[in-house]
């Protein structure tokens, strides 16, 4: 009896154990088939699928000429990119044009040749260059014609424009020989750049091809640089988006002035409020103010402070004009009323109107001018905003009244 329930025992407990085991061999199988039906997500790398070469019909080129290709790389998921840069450029006959790392193309010689700009194995279609003769070389012009003194040690940038049999115009300056007829005046780069070396005259000359440009005498001078000066000083309010021209003047020591306007470097303090060009030219663009400064040589200018302000009325002055004699003048000008609250006049380009040209004209600068007796409305337009037209009557005599 003993023995059988020993043995039931021990059956009994084995079974459990089974049963224990297969229990826990279910639950990680279950894990591991979890683990093993994840899905990563990966995101797909876009692929070069062409490159194209812009100008793909290019025009003819002239030996000794450049032009510019352009390569854009156009891939899988639909975007493009500009590659000019990263691509390998190639011509195929370089005996009769080159091209640069930059994409930039020289006509060496009359003929045809293959361009081709690869990236990642991928080539765009051949572009076919054509290269002919270039035309003969007309004559060349050395601007300045008449340049301003220039004081030892100080420079004077020529300029060499190249007139063609074609009837073309090109810079040729850094392409021309230059030539100062007397160094120890004053000497010439090759890229046209005059340096003074001592007081006197000499004669700045450019060559091509066998032909010359006609002699610009450069004077060169002792004095120096004392001070920039730029007008207006004080300038009035400008119109957000609209310029004012700006000039420099330089005063120097032997009591002479010359125009330096496009000579020196300007600078703006605040170009949220307004930018100025390389030429002066101020233009608004938010309200404020900015000082303005013109350096060159070591020498800045007095800050010119320039207000800019959003221009919400014009009108035209005066409002109630005299009578104007036939053949007789009469000034108008433009005034703006600003944001700020000034009201003062428009400094930039207007369009004026006569409503009777017949009667009077009206030129660009706001100058009336009467023809014949009768009357015209004087009017003037600027950035969308319209003006009250003021009327003007022209007659042959002005009457005047006894006392």
């Amino acid at each position: 009896m003993k023995r059988k329930q020993t043995r039931f025992f021990i059956n009994f407990l084995t079974m459990g154990i089974i049963i224990v085991l297969i229990t826990v061999m279910t639950s990680c199988s279950s894990t591991s088939t979890s683990k093993t039906t994840t899905t990563t997500t990966t995101t797909p790398t876009k692929t070069l699928s062409s490159i194209t070469v812009t100008p793909a019909a290019p025009a003819n080129l002239a030996v000794g000429f450049t032009t510019q290709f352009i390569a854009t790389a156009a891939y899988s998921d639909g975007s493009n990119a500009d590659i000019t840069s990263n691509v390998k450029w190639a011509s195929s006959d370089t005996g009769i044009a080159t091209i640069s790392s930059a994409g930039l193309a020289a006509g060496v010689a009359a003929g045809t040749t293959n361009i081709t700009a690869t990236f990642s194995s991928v080539t765009n279609p051949i572009v076919i260059l054509t290269v002919v003769p270039a035309p003969a070389l007309s004559s060349i012009t050395v601007t300045p014609t008449t340049p301003d003194n220039l004081a030892v040690g100080s420079t004077q940038l020529f300029v060499a424009m190249g007139k063609y049999a074609d009837g073309e115009t090109m810079d040729i300056t850094s392409k021309a020989t230059w030539t100062s007829s007397d160094v120890n005046i004053a000497t010439v780069s090759s890229a046209g750049v005059a340096t003074g070396v001592a007081i006197g005259s000499t004669n700045i000359t450019a060559a091509l091809s066998g032909v010359t440009s006609p002699v610009v005498s450069l004077p060169v001078v002792a004095f120096t640089l004392s001070s920039i000066t730029i007008t207006p000083a004080t300038p009035a309010n400008l119109a957000v988006s609209l310029t004012e021209q700006l000039t420099a003047t330089a005063n120097y020591t032997d009591g002479t002035t010359a125009d330096i306007t496009s000579k020196v470097t300007w600078v703006s303090s605040d170009p949220n409020v307004a930018t100025i060009s390389s030429d002066g030219l101020a233009k608004g663009i938010g309200e404020g103010s900015t000082d303005i400064t013109a350096a060159m040589s070591g020498n800045t200018s007095t800050a010119v402070k320039l207000p800019v302000a959003i221009l919400n009325s014009i009108a035209v002055s005066p409002a109630s004009p005299d009578d104007l004699l036939v053949g007789s003048l009469q000034r108008f000008v433009p005034v703006g009323t600003f944001s700020n609250g000034v009201v003062s006049m428009i400094t930039a380009p207007v369009i004026w109107t006569s409503s009777n040209t017949s009667v009077a004209t009206i030129s660009s600068d706001g100058m009336v001018t009467g023809v014949a007796a009768g009357s015209t409305n004087i009017t003037f337009t600027l950035s969308g905003l319209n003006n009250t037209a003021v009327t003007l009557n022209v007659v042959t005599t002005v009457s005047t009244t006894s006392p």
